[in-house]
Parts: C-alpha cells; sequence; structure tokens
C-alpha cells in the first residue's frame, strides 16, 4: 500500500501582543500593561466582541466604620481618585453591616464627585430583625460618567438614629474600581 502523506496545518499566526495569549473555548485573553503602568485586560468573547478593563484600585479596611445619621456619610478610607480613560466604571464593595437595635434599617450607596447614585433610597437597602447581627452585605454598580478625574466613595447612613456599624470582628471591607472597556 502506498505511504499517506500526512499535510501540516499551517501554523497560526496572531498579531504582536506583550504576553501569549489563552484561548478557552468561549473567550480569548490577553493581558498586557497600560502606558500608565496598571494591569490591563483585553478580551473577545465568542463573537469576537471586545471586553474586559483596567483595575483602577482596590481598598481593605480592616476597621469597623459606626454612623447614626440619617443622611448618608462617608465610610472612612474608601475613597479612590483615578483618570478615567473610558466612560464605563464598575464600582464593587463587599464587608459585613449590622445595627444595634431591631427591627432597624440602613442604606448603601456609591457617591461619585459629591452625587449619591442611589439618591435618598442609596442602592442597597438593610433591614435587620435581630440586635447586633453581623449580615453580609454586598453592592455592585456600573458608571456612565465622562472621561477625567473621578472620585468614588462608599457612604452608609442608619434610620432613626439608631446605630450602624459597617465592618465586622475578623472582617474586611472591600471596596474595588475597575474601568471598563467600550
Amino acid at each position: 500500500m502506498p505511504e499517506k502523506k500526512v499535510e501540516k496545518p499551517p501554523e497560526k499566526i496572531e498579531p504582536f501582543l506583550d504576553m501569549p495569549i489563552k484561548e478557552t473555548e468561549d473567550m480569548l485573553v490577553h493581558q498586557h500593561t497600560g502606558k500608565d503602568g496598571s494591569p490591563q485586560l483585553s478580551e473577545r468573547d465568542a463573537f469576537g466582541m471586545p471586553t474586559g478593563g483596567r483595575y483602577l484600585n482596590q481598598i481593605e479596611k480592616t476597621n469597623t466604620f459606626d454612623t447614626a445619621q440619617t443622611s448618608f456619610q462617608d465610610v472612612t478610607d474608601l475613597a479612590i481618585t483615578k483618570d478615567i480613560h473610558n466612560r464605563r466604571v464598575i464600582l464593587l464593595f463587599s464587608g459585613c453591616i449590622k445595627t444595634d437595635v431591631a427591627p432597624s434599617h440602613a442604606r448603601l450607596t456609591f457617591d461619585i464627585d459629591g452625587t449619591d447614585q442611589g439618591g435618598s433610597e442609596g442602592l442597597v437597602a438593610f433591614r435587620s430583625s435581630l440586635a447586633n447581627a453581623e449580615t453580609p452585605v454586598t453592592m455592585i454598580y456600573i458608571t456612565g460618567i465622562l472621561i477625567g478625574t473621578h472620585t468614588f466613595k462608599v457612604e452608609l447612613n442608619s434610620s432613626g438614629g439608631d446605630t450602624t456599624t459597617l465592618g465586622a470582628t475578623n472582617a474586611r471591607l472591600i471596596f474595588i474600581a475597575i474601568e471598563l472597556t467600550d
């Protein structure tokens, strides 16, 4: 029998990139460093559409923040000021919340350049039926802002003068900002 000659398929040629590409079934990922030295992430989904973003900052706070104010108060040490080059930023907050009496409620919001994003009701409302019960809380918000320098903050208020505490024993408050690509 004649020997079959198997042809090797041509090698895939990739455009020049800072680091190797990792391909998965549904996504193409490219990690590199931006002009300002910040970590970058560029991705293309299964349809070739760009996704990803630029990590701006992460703050971890290990001490607690208390308020009995009914108006929103800036949470100490949870503010990020950065230059924004695209129009969308995702803000993420995670932590623990508790009130000193029950029933009671509190609200969380993100403040961008002095404006509460959730209005008077906030973005997340918390209601407790147990006094001093530490409860996990998460808040996520995607902005649509102008290019330029912006300040992002986490804010908290309390109902009726009850003391609300953000943070807990052996727990961290985490605030993250990521600039999204268009």
